[in-house]
Formats: C-alpha cells, sequence, structure tokens
C-alpha cells in the first residue's frame, strides 16, 4: 500500500484533521517481482541472450552472452549483431532472415559466428521480435547456445559410419562406395584399376603371444605402411581383421598394380623384437573399363587370388586367374 495524507484547516485556520487516499499496489509489486525473476533467470541461463532495439543495434546482453562470444556488454552495446560475423554466410542467408523476422516475427537454426578471439563457432540461434501494444516492433531478442561439442560429436560419428576406428582407413562400406565410382570412372576413361586384397601372414601368432594390444599397434603400422606406398588418390581400406584393401585407379596396365603390391609388401618387424615379423599375402584383380563388373566381383576376385598366395607358401603376389 502506499498512503498519502495533508491536514485540513478551515477557513478560521483551525486543523481540522487528515485528508489522505491508499493505494494498492499489490499488483505492481507483483510485477517488479516477476521482472526481476525474469531478468535473474536470464542472468543464470547457460544460453547468451542478446536484446537489440528495433533498429538491430545491441542494447543488452546476458554474462553467457560474454562467456560464449567473449564480448563484454561494453564491447558491443550500440553495434549491431553483425560484429559477430563468422564470413562463412552470404547475403542471402541474411536477408531470408530477416524476411522471416518481418513476416513470421521470428526465426531459428544454425549459425556459425566468430568469438572475439576470432574462433569461428557454430551456434543453435532463435531470434523472436517482441511488439507493443499496437503491434510495433521494439525489441528483438535473441537466444543462442554453443553446438560446437553437439557438431564434433555429429562430425565424430559420420567418420565412423565410414571408418575403421582402430586405423582411421576406410571401412568396408566407403570401400565398396569408392570402387563403384572408381569402375564408373574407369568405364568413362578406358583406365585400368585395380583392387589389392592384402592379408598379414603370422598376425595370429603375434596376437596369441604378445596379445593384442601389440597386434592392435601392428596394425596400425600395417596401415601407415601401406597408405605410405601409394598415392593419395588411390585408397586404402580394413574391412576388418588383418585384412586390408587398397583400390588403384588410373592405371595403365596390371603391372602398375604389381608394382605397387610389391612395395606394400616389404616384411614388418616389431620394434621391441626384430626376429619376430609379418609378411603379407597379396591378391589382384584388374579391371580395364571395358566389360561390365561391380565392386563385389572385384573384391572377390581378389580375396581369392589372396588365397592362392596363402596356399602357395604365404609372403606372396597372385593376380585373379579368372578374367574380369
Amino acid at each position: 500500500m502506499i498512503d498519502t495524507a495533508a491536514p485540513h484547516f478551515n477557513d478560521a485556520g483551525e486543523f481540522q484533521g487528515y485528508i489522505g487516499s491508499c493505494i494498492d499496489i499489490t499488483p505492481r509489486k507483483h510485477k517488479e517481482s516477476q521482472l526481476q525473476l525474469a531478468e535473474t533467470s536470464i542472468e543464470l541461463l547457460d544460453d547468451g541472450v542478446i536484446i537489440t532495439d528495433p533498429e538491430h543495434c545491441i542494447v543488452w546482453v546476458n554474462p553467457a552472452f560474454t562467456k560464449i562470444t567473449g564480448y563484454p556488454l561494453e564491447d558491443v552495446k550500440g553495434k549491431k549483431p553483425s560484429v559477430l560475423s563468422s564470413g562463412k554466410h552470404d547475403e542471402a542467408f541474411y536477408l531470408h532472415m530477416f524476411d522471416k523476422l518481418r513476416v513470421d516475427g521470428r526465426w531459428q537454426g544454425e549459425i556459425w559466428n566468430r568469438r572475439k578471439n576470432g574462433e569461428v563457432y557454430p551456434e543453435w540461434l532463435s531470434i523472436n521480435s517482441v511488439k507493443d501494444d499496437h503491434g510495433v516492433v521494439v525489441n528483438y531478442v535473441g537466444i543462442f547456445s554453443d553446438i560446437t561439442r553437439q557438431k564434433a560429436k555429429e562430425e565424430n560419428s559420420r567418420y565412423l559410419s565410414t571408418h575403421d576406428p582402430l586405423t582411421g582407413l576406410a571401412n568396408r562400406y566407403l570401400m565398396e562406395q569408392v570402387l563403384e565410382f572408381a569402375i564408373l570412372s574407369a568405364k568413362r576413361s578406358k583406365k585400368g584399376l585395380a583392387v589389392l586384397f592384402i592379408d598379414l601372414d603370422g598376425f595370429k601368432l603375434v596376437n596369441d603371444t604378445f596379445g593384442h594390444l601389440v597386434g592392435d599397434d601392428l596394425l596400425k603400422d600395417v596401415a601407415q605402411s601401406i597408405t605410405g606406398s601409394i598415392r593419395e588418390s588411390d585408397l586404402a581400406a580394413r574391412p576388418g581383421g588383418d585384412e586390408f584393401v587398397v583400390v588403384l585407379e588410373n592405371l595403365c596396365s596390371i603391372r602398375d598394380a604389381e608394382d605397387v603390391a610389391r612395395k606394400i609388401s616389404k616384411p614388418i618387424r616389431l620394434e621391441f623384437d626384430p626376429t619376430v615379423c609379418v609378411t603379407f599375402s597379396i591378391g589382384i584383380s584388374y579391371y580395364d573399363g571395358v566389360e561390365e563388373t561391380n565392386a563385389k566381383t572385384l573384391i572377390h576376385l581378389a580375396d581369392k587370388a589372396m588365397y592362392q598366395a596363402k596356399e602357395s607358401g604365404k609372403n606372396a603376389i597372385k593376380l585373379a586367374s579368372e578374367a574380369v
């Protein structure tokens, strides 16, 4: 309550009492309490909050804004949010954003911005217009969250869906996809391609004798050795176990594939026990770009040739006996 009172005198100047009024300010105090609670809540948010005037000039930001972007209020007040622009979006992107705000009064989506230290980062941003009783925009409120970790997880998931987690080489799925495209390219260019199916000789003995950790390290060494023996345009894959596959494109003849196989087949010795080494049995299938074939056929033929290399005494290179 707000009480006001004033003394009242008669015409003779004699004091007659007080004239007062009382105003119930409960609704106003309730609103003030709600506003204070809202402001406190916004300041405690992990999400960044930015408020602009109708001309999109910044008037207020919360502490999370500063934590995420590195900009305190005094650095951005009176400036436009474009101070955060990363340069990754073209003019059409922002024109669409402002058009949605004008028509719908809101916009949300993924956007890349730049922190004060220059680091570019992704955020999920929601912008809403605030209007007065006459429908005139008085403010814009943006709420955003840093989704750097989420994007990293998504990227890692995409990577693991196409790559072997141990060696970083392509997995079976990516290998078959790349090989199918390579076949189409070979048909157009009439250049040859080859599939090398590689199996390690003696790997089981290493695994059984020294344990799986040593075996895993050996597989990573083999992967590194293989990638060091091929061109950047070629593909190395680990479909599973101690098997590796290499896809070679733009070859003049099968002899080119044999040359690469010989480079790969150099024995690998264990660093802590040089007396132990693994060798390679390699099968090669070749496609000249003329006849019809597919990825599974070429892989099967190379796999069959690899087993012929195993049966011939291991540490050998064999060509597919069946014409493609």
